[in-house]
């Protein structure tokens, strides 16, 4: 991986960890599935090992990777509610 890369699996590692922490327990895996919904632009052509990357820098596992990955692939047929919008905190 680049160096261009490895900063945008950092950035998106941040987001992640301030949603996990902004996140009820119970609500982990399903926090996850949203971070996929709302970074599908982000990291629409990332491989599995690069979202494992991205789970693990942002304090989750490396299984958590494949529900970041069903957000992603579910991006297109969900809309998020206002009060969830919330947890996009991209410019």
């Amino acid at each position: 991986m680049t160096e261009r890369v490895d900063a945008l699996h950092v950035k998106l590692a941040e987001k992640l960890r301030v949603m996990l922490d902004l996140a009820s327990v119970g609500q982990k895996s399903a926090i996850h599935h949203l971070f996929g919904i709302l970074y599908a632009d982000e990291i629409r052509g990332m491989k599995i090992y690069e979202l494992e990357y991205i789970a693990v820098l942002g304090g989750s596992t490396t299984s958590m990777a494949k529900e970041i990955s069903k957000g992603r692939n579910l991006a297109p047929y969900v809309q998020v509610k206002p009060a969830f919008r919330q947890y996009r905190i991209w410019p």
